[in-house]
């Protein structure tokens, strides 16, 4: 971790460093290497794993991770209520009503742009 700090260094390859290496930055309040390893771990989303991804990013406070997490929950969720990590969401009623809530929110709003109305000629006598 003191190389990132003192250093500007790219992140190793590993993901298990990046998972400790968020939760450090997070406990330090070191927004850049927090920012770095989020980036880093949302390329490593899948539909197996985000469910756990968006608990931890909750944990500790990883907004943008949460939010891609989310994403990701929300576009295949059939296949997500299938892994362990849902089941931890369903025992936390915070975190059932927020992915609750963006499933809700992205079925109400209309998919692609607006119809348009057809124009009918009326014909006066």
């Amino acid at each position: 971790m003191l190389r990132y700090i003192y250093t500007p260094a790219r992140l190793r390859k590993s993901t298990d460093s990046r998972w400790s290496l968020l939760v450090a930055a997070d406990k330090y309040a070191l927004e850049r290497l927090k920012a770095m390893c989020e980036k880093a771990l949302c390329s490593h989303l899948s539909k197996k794993n985000a469910a756990e991804v968006f608990m931890f990013a909750d944990m500790h406070s990883a907004h943008q991770l949460k939010s891609e997490a989310l994403k990701c929950i929300c576009a295949h969720a059939s296949d997500v209520q299938k892994t362990a990590g849902w089941k931890m969401i369903s025992g936390n009623p915070a975190l059932a009503l927020e992915v609750s809530m963006e499933l809700f929110t992205r079925a109400a709003s209309p998919k692609g742009p607006p119809a348009k109305r057809i124009k009918k000629k009326m014909k006066v006598t």
